[in-house]
């Protein structure tokens, strides 16, 4: 799941948030998602180069970026999520045992 794709539409903001949709879809259990794609660097936002002015280090010249705090509490609320889902505890049962493959 492209949670930063969407042009101009997908703010950092928006791109958390729907990181968050995906995190709590996963932890009820839907198996479908294989993967997301987030947009992240060390700062928030995106800069335009402009000539004569050094550009701020650290921040995107192509998309508009979730800053390195941001992108780590949502990779962690990915992990959370995974795990829920592994657990099978849903209704509070264990899960059954998948064979390894």
């Amino acid at each position: 799941i492209d949670c930063g794709s969407g042009g101009v539409e997908r703010s950092p903001a928006i791109q958390e948030r729907l990181v968050q949709e995906v995190a709590a879809s996963v932890g009820r259990g839907n198996g479908r998602v294989l993967g997301v794609m987030l947009r992240s660097f060390l700062l928030a936002g995106k800069q335009e180069l402009v000539a004569g002015k050094a550009p701020t280090y650290g921040m995107s010249v192509t998309e508009a970026c979730m800053d390195w705090s941001a992108t780590a509490a949502a990779l962690e609320a990915l992990a959370a999520a995974v795990r829920l889902r592994r657990d099978g505890s849903l209704d509070g049962q264990p899960a059954p045992k998948r064979p390894r493959s």
